[in-house]
């Protein structure tokens, strides 16, 4: 394994990979943490309203919404006849 360290060619190619690995790994941190953000800041900007207002904590807004939801008419269109 020492004789493989010796030769020119495969140090480049090592070195090479290994920045490679570390700019790949440094940007795609940065890319989560600035996906992050920006939904933090989409959420904040469109001031979105969740059952807190309505509920307690929310804990008694689930069996609304199911009921809601199961009264509504259906949203598929009506079959077409030729």
């Amino acid at each position: 394994m020492a004789a493989l360290w010796n030769i020119p060619a495969v140090q480049v190619a090592t070195w090479a990979l290994v920045k490679v690995l570390i700019i790949l790994h440094a940007l795609l941190g940065v890319v989560s943490y600035l996906i992050y953000a920006e939904r933090k800041i989409c959420g904040h900007i469109q001031a979105r309203t969740g059952p807190e207002p309505r509920r307690p904590a929310g804990l008694l807004q689930p069996p609304p919404t199911c009921s809601s939801s199961s009264s509504r008419r259906s949203s598929c269109p009506p079959a077409r006849t030729r």
